[in-house]
């Protein structure tokens, strides 16, 4: 590990801009704070300020963070102001015999950093903008187009999974920088768990739109007889769109559905009452959400080759196949008090695997091997 005095790691704000309670933004406030707690300064440049950032990263003085409000990106003198902040804090730590790291996750980054840091590091988090058949070349916009940028000035690689590598690896045969599968930890918020006898729903965490697979859902709820049917809670994500609130009431599950935009305890306590927390998603890179579940001690229910089952593995429900039938088969055995107990002691011990004090650790080991070999 290299000497935490001598180094500092710079994060791009990019995941905080486009969806700040979403997984990504998560984890780089995890491995953020985990990176302070070791002693390593650690600048979050241009962060919105969140829920899920705003209580924690105020009681924590180890980690610099710099709130700047919710402006868009295109605005010029944004910009500007941002790369003066970055230029100036940028300088100051090099001026005192800092080895800057630049931590970014490849989409929207700073190239002015990328190019002058000691080290550029990318966090693979997931390959969904490529497997959304982007266009071909891809626009200048594009997720992917702003990928091969950042790979251009990078000099090593995270992947949060080895499925995230092997995908890498796939669209990016001849990329061949050094890597490691460093995956996340456990939430930073506080677990706990509730008297079985008061859970009341499944929940359903984070957007729902397109691959997110949201639709999969409500078709196995509306297989449900009516006055059996159980709540589904949904935590995060846009409030219900027109095109979601007609497809829900064409299935007459409307009544059944309940939108929360949550605090992190809020969010707990859906958790913490949840009969099952479903995650749909027909890929994924990490799913935190499913990592936040079992640390409640909580069944999963995922997809089979989504990425989520890698986390989840047998502490849940993996189904074969995604279809309503046998999500609906697989959700009315969860109200089974005693199906849970099994599911849920297994899910427990699957998180406590994850830590981000463990995430930190090999990630400040691998600054050092790419800085000092």
């Amino acid at each position: 590990m290299p000497n935490p005095k001598k180094i500092a790691v710079f994060f791009d704000e990019f995941p905080f801009l486009g969806n700040p309670s979403g997984g990504i933004a998560r984890s780089t406030v995890g491995l953020a704070e985990a990176l302070a707690g070791r002693g390593i300064p650690v600048m979050a440049l241009g962060f919105r300020k969140s829920h899920f950032l705003g209580r924690q990263t105020q009681k924590s003085f180890s980690c610099d963070w710099h709130f700047l409000p919710w402006l868009s990106r295109k605005s010029g003198w944004v910009r500007k102001m941002m790369r003066r902040i970055h230029f100036s804090i940028f300088c100051r730590l090099k001026n005192h015999g800092h080895k800057i790291i630049y931590h970014s996750n490849g989409i929207g980054s700073d190239s002015w950093i990328a190019r002058r840091a000691d080290l550029h590091l990318m966090t693979i988090h997931d390959l969904i903008p490529e497997w959304i058949d982007p266009p071909v070349p891809p626009k200048k916009t594009s997720a992917v187009f702003q990928r091969k940028e950042s790979l251009q000035t990078a000099q090593g690689l995270i992947w949060v999974s080895e499925k995230t590598r092997k995908e890498f690896r796939r669209y990016y045969p001849r990329v061949r920088l050094a890597g490691r599968i460093i995956p996340h930890g456990r939430p930073l918020f506080s677990c706990f768990r509730s008297d079985p006898a008061r859970r009341s729903h499944f929940l359903l965490v984070g957007n729902r739109g397109g691959y997110k697979n949201a639709i999969l859902v409500y078709r196995a709820l509306s297989l449900f007889p009516a006055q059996q049917r159980p709540l589904l809670c949904l935590a995060g994500g846009e409030p219900p769109q027109p095109e979601e609130i007609r497809l829900l009431n064409e299935l007459r599950i409307t009544p059944s559905i309940r939108w929360k935009d949550c605090t992190e305890k809020e969010l707990a306590n859906l958790y913490a009452g949840a009969l099952a927390v479903v995650v749909p998603s027909k890929k994924e890179g990490f799913g935190l959400p499913a990592l936040e579940a079992m640390a409640h001690g909580r069944v999963v229910i995922c997809l089979k080759g989504s990425g989520v089952d890698e986390v989840v593995k047998n502490a849940g429900v993996v189904l074969t196949s995604g279809t309503p039938r046998k999500l609906f088969h697989s959700m009315r055995s969860l109200l089974s008090p005693s199906r849970r107990k099994v599911l849920e002691k297994r899910a427990f011990r699957r998180a406590s695997q994850f830590d981000w004090g463990q995430t930190a650790e090999k990630t400040s080991a691998f600054y050092g091997q790419l800085l000092f070999q």
